[in-house]
């Protein structure tokens, strides 16, 4: 811990992007338990306690320009990380995710190269990017590497966005975790204080 030390950084991403403040939050596990991940926040809590939750870390990107970028090949992106105790409580935790998103609708298996010791890649076209005829296209690409979870979202256009960008920022992810690339905790955002919970 500090999980968010792992997450994807601006810095990684570049100049072109812009953190979604309000998606970026420390989480506990009473906030994860909430998550559409599980039946109830009863339930999501009962599982995270078994599964051994440290704490998570989720943020977001949209990129300069919004929709019009979209339409350039720009694209938004969404983190989240997970700590568990140990790797037991991180693969049940691994594989609850994967499953869940296997069984949602629209979403069909991606291959990719690997990243970590599991991993799972979907992609799903949904909806057409506003004021568009353009499709819209959704990324997802979850991986666990020990005791860490961590999945990444990508939304962009149809013709621009393959499941190789998705996978390239799981990839930064995991050479945080790894030792292999600086991990540093990002700057605390306006809407937590380290000692508060965060702000809904």
């Amino acid at each position: 811990m500090p999980v968010s030390r792992f997450a994807v950084a601006q810095s990684d991403l570049g100049s072109a992007f812009i953190v979604d403040i309000p998606a970026t939050l420390q989480l506990t596990a009473a906030d994860y338990a909430k998550a559409k991940v599980f039946a109830s926040a009863q339930e999501g809590q009962t599982l995270l306690k078994q599964w051994g939750y440290q704490g998570g870390y989720e943020t977001g990107y949209t990129p300069e320009g919004r929709e019009k970028a979209v339409l350039q090949g720009g694209f938004y992106s969404k983190f989240e990380t997970h700590l568990f105790e140990d790797q037991d409580g991180a693969k049940k935790a691994f594989d609850r995710f994967a499953s869940y998103l296997k069984a949602t609708s629209g979403n069909q298996v991606q291959t990719a190269e690997p990243v970590g010791n599991q991993y799972v890649a979907f992609q799903r076209i949904e909806g057409k990017v506003p004021s568009s005829s353009v499709n819209a296209v959704f990324h997802q690409y979850l991986f666990r590497r020990g005791n860490l979870v961590s999945a990444v979202l990508t939304y962009g256009a149809d013709g621009f966005m393959k499941i190789d960008t998705a996978r390239e920022m799981a990839y930064m992810v995991d050479q945080k975790a790894l030792g292999k690339a600086t991990a540093v905790e990002p700057t605390p955002t306006s809407n937590y204080t380290p000692a508060a919970t965060p702000k809904k």
